[in-house]
């Protein structure tokens, strides 16, 4: 495969994608820097995943419920990654409640080790859901078989769904994320993919990207041996 030449400048963000929301949502964000091993230093590399339209939604600032993961370390015996997840419900926070994997060029590598954060708690003033009574509807409860007729009606209350003045609080968590080198971390290695999946009742799935560019050393040459005449 032919390597790109070493990124300037270092750090570029793509628009995070999230796709297959019919059932569950996988949301990518990628960063693109230079490989690690190549310019002998890890350059700025934060990843963000938003929820815009969650803040919007509850009317709490910008980047209150953002995702974010950096990679901390890379090396011959393996990467390191800060990660920091925020949310309105707690157990999205706690990492390890997820499913965590980490692939350099599509191969995984071993179980990582996790030291975490003591999550934190902020609270904003927002918008909340309230369900309120907006009338009411006559049904009928009961139809004679034979005659197709409705033999029994009853009142009952309309609900509708409105946004009220309200608190709300966004839990941080994470923690540091450690995973060992099997071979697939190197010099030549183009891209990692940190993922997070829950495949409970709300399936969640969100993965973190590094591109890493640049043009690994070529291989020494060969000595040549020519016999004496």
């Amino acid at each position: 495969m032919t390597r790109k030449a070493l990124w300037i400048p270092a750090l570029w963000t793509t628009v995070a994608l999230t796709v297959g929301c019919t059932i569950g949502c996988t949301t990518v964000s990628r960063v693109r820097i230079n490989n690690p091993m190549l310019v002998g230093h890890v350059e700025a590399n934060q990843v963000l995943i938003g929820e815009g339209n969650t803040e919007a939604y509850h009317a709490i600032p910008s980047g209150s419920l953002t995702d974010e993961a950096s990679m901390l370390s890379y090396a011959p015996d393996g990467a390191c990654f800060g990660v920091t997840l925020r949310s309105l419900d707690s157990n999205w926070t706690d990492v390890s409640s997820f499913d965590i994997s980490l692939e350099a060029d599509g191969q995984p590598l071993p179980e990582p080790t996790f030291d975490p954060q003591q999550p934190t708690a902020q609270s904003f003033n927002g918008l909340v859901p309230e369900q309120r009574q907006t009338g009411t509807e006559t049904v009928c409860t009961y139809t004679d078989a034979r005659t197709q007729i409705c033999g029994r009606w009853e009142t009952r209350p309309v609900y509708t769904t409105v946004m009220v003045p309200g608190i709300l609080t966004v839990t941080t968590g994470g923690g540091r994320l450690c995973f060992g080198n099997n071979g697939a971390i190197t010099p030549s290695t183009n891209l990692l993919a940190l993922e997070f999946a829950n495949t409970g009742i709300a399936v969640q799935r969100f993965v973190f990207e590094w591109e890493l560019v640049g043009d690994p050393p070529a291989q020494p040459a060969q000595p040549q041996v020519f016999a004496s005449q």
